[in-house]
């Protein structure tokens, strides 16, 4: 509601903007307007719109005082009733926890008396008890001052939501009804139309500004003699050469023509090696620089430049690039087939490692077994062996099934794995290393 009414607070503001530019343009015709009739009705117009602009900017200033209570009752009065609860929440909590712990050291009191065993904190004073009443009396004090002020704290809000809700809502229609019934009564009494305008001399609009002088075009009686003749000096710098000129404007620096130029690591030996002048000629731009270009590199104006064939039927994109439309189709249709191909790769690869993650989990389940079985069947069990013969051998021939299912699983012979590999040197057969990601 707070951000819905701040809108329209927005755009009201922003129409009595538009109410007083209104009366401002209407004032300034009136002004320019040289029928005194039509000048009369367009001022009298434009100061309608700047008495709705005034009554506006009253009736905005009755609902603005709206959003300060809006503000103090959603960022402090609600925030505060929060914090409140919260407070509340936590000694509850509290408070509850120290009656638990009561009733746990009852129930531990009640349990050695039917044993008829002594208890050792009962026997020295039972002074733990003692201050977890005194806690928990505490508790329950802070609980019944926190839960009244929570009981009052949220009767006032209930009361401010019912009462001052409806209050900001009756100024606001009342200050909008004021303000509509404002409007009606200035725009009533200002019947202006029909208005009569001299067309042939304001149909455009534009009225004659009065800080222009009308004798501003006239010529001036008397010649410009001031002005200074043109420097010849200036004229032969400017007709000169720029070789010339820069070494006119230049300071005057001595350079040493056999001084040679080294790398930036280089600077002890006195040649500036080949590699060098090939790196530095390519990335300053010095030099000559020479590239051998064969016939192949040099596209024909007609040819595609997918293919660099001759197009069949020519297609020319906005930038100038031409193109063969049945080459443009074939790549599409192969770009295609090639995402196709590689969706179906990818769908595979996931299958596989779903596969190896179960392969994995049984591993480790089958291993973990294994383990299980061997500190079984160790040297500490050896009495619980001879007095159970039967579970010993169930035991041993259990641990011989994991073993035979542990060993099948990586042996290449077992589980038909032999008609797959029927030999392991065979290079068509030889398994290889998996595809990475």
């Amino acid at each position: 509601m707070k951000h819905n009414l701040i809108k329209k607070l927005d755009e009201l503001e922003r129409n009595e903007y538009i109410y007083r530019a209104f009366g401002d343009i209407f004032a300034e015709i009136g002004v320019k307007e040289p029928q005194p009739q039509a000048s009369e009705a367009f001022s009298k117009f434009g100061e309608t719109h700047r008495s709705i602009e005034k009554s506006g900017q009253t009736m905005l200033s009755s609902i603005k005082p709206m959003i300060s209570d809006l503000n103090t009752y959603l960022n402090k009065a609600i925030p505060d009733t929060k914090l409140t609860i919260k407070k509340y929440a936590d000694v509850k909590f509290e408070y509850l926890s120290y009656c638990l712990k009561v009733k746990e050291m009852d129930d531990e009191e009640y349990t050695y008396q039917a044993l008829q065993e002594p208890l050792y904190r009962v026997e020295t004073g039972n002074y733990e008890y003692r201050l977890i009443l005194r806690c928990r009396q505490d508790a329950r004090s802070r609980f019944a001052k926190l839960r009244s002020d929570v009981m009052v704290k949220l009767e006032l809000l209930d009361q401010k939501h019912v009462q001052d809700i409806v209050q900001q809502l009756q100024r606001l229609i009342s200050s909008l009804s004021n303000f509509h019934n404002d409007c009606h009564f200035l725009l009533k009494d200002n019947t202006i139309f029909p208005i009569e305008l001299d067309l042939s001399k304001t149909c455009t609009f534009q009225y004659p500004d009065p800080l222009v002088s009308p004798y501003q075009d006239e010529p001036d009686d008397d010649p410009d003699d001031d002005v200074p003749p043109l420097d010849t000096t200036l004229v032969q710098g400017l007709e000169a050469k720029p070789s010339e000129i820069f070494k006119t404007l230049s300071p005057k620096v001595k350079t040493d023509p056999t001084m040679t130029r080294h790398a930036r690591n280089n600077t002890a030996g006195a040649v500036y090696s080949y590699h060098e002048r090939q790196r530095d000629a390519g990335t300053s731009g010095y030099g000559t620089q020479r590239l051998r270009l064969s016939k192949d590199a040099i596209k024909d104006f007609d040819a595609c430049n997918l293919t660099l064939q001759p197009a069949r039927h020519p297609v020319l994109t906005p930038e100038g690039f031409l193109y063969d439309k049945e080459s443009i189709l074939e790549y599409i249709i192969h770009q295609k087939r090639e995402n196709a191909r590689k969706l179906k790769e990818y769908e595979r690869q996931k299958k596989r490692e779903e596969s190896d993650a179960i392969e994995a989990v049984n591993i480790e389940h089958s291993i973990k077994t294994l383990n299980f079985l061997k500190t079984e069947t160790t040297i500490v069990n050896a009495g619980s062996r001879r007095q159970s013969s039967a579970p010993s051998s169930s035991s041993s021939a259990s641990v011989g099934e994991v073993t035979s299912s542990v060993g099948s699983g990586i042996s290449n012979m077992t589980s038909g794995r032999d008609k797959g590999l029927p030999s392991f040197w065979v290079p068509s057969m030889t398994p290889q290393s998996s595809k990475t990601k």
